[in-house]
């Protein structure tokens, strides 16, 4: 680490010192991010070297462009819809079905934040919502798992998918809704 730049400064502190001649500090971002960034990916992509690939993909990109990153904006949500962007791209070149792994949010499809408590069956199955998220359009799942695994809030996500906040809200108020039909369809059969 540099001795000039203390590992406390913000992000966007940082990203300003890059800019200003110390290329080599970037990595402090890298450091800040890898781990995070990496689940994100992993969520969707099994293979653990494809992962790292997007990834590193993503980081590149993040380092050519930090110029035009805005210091007045959030770096996270631009480190993450550059790693969204490239996640994209790899499943649209290969084709492949997303498959989101972290089942810790399982449980919170029914909390009070979505209001779904009082009209999902409790006893449904983990694999059954991972079926029903995988049916819904690619822009549906980002959202929901954007706003599930990653606890990110309408503005967040509106910046990673670039999209309106207030279209934010209503993609993830109709995945829920999208996603109730599909259990209850699956509790029927």
């Amino acid at each position: 680490m540099s001795s000039e730049i203390p590992s406390s400064f913000s992000d966007e502190k940082l990203v300003a010192h890059v800019r200003d001649g110390s290329p080599q500090d970037f990595r402090l971002l890298v450091e800040r991010y890898q781990q995070k960034l990496f689940s994100y990916v992993r969520s969707y992509i099994q293979d653990h070297s494809c992962s790292e690939d997007i990834l590193q993909e993503a980081f590149i990109k993040m380092y050519i462009n930090i110029n035009t990153f805005d210091c007045n904006k959030s770096f996270s949500a631009w480190a993450y819809k550059i790693a969204h962007n490239e996640l994209i791209n790899y499943i649209r070149k290969h084709k492949r079905e997303i498959t989101p792994k972290n089942e810790t949010w399982v449980g919170e499809i029914a909390d009070d934040r979505l209001s779904l408590e009082d009209e999902l069956d409790t006893t449904f199955t983990k694999d059954g919502l991972h079926r029903a998220i995988r049916q819904l359009p690619m822009k549906y799942q980002e959202v929901i798992v954007l706003y599930y695994f990653y606890n990110k809030d309408h503005k967040e996500i509106s910046e990673i998918v670039s999209s309106h906040p207030s279209t934010i809200a209503t993609r993830i108020s109709r995945a829920k809704d999208k996603l109730k039909r599909q259990l209850r369809k699956g509790d029927r059969q």
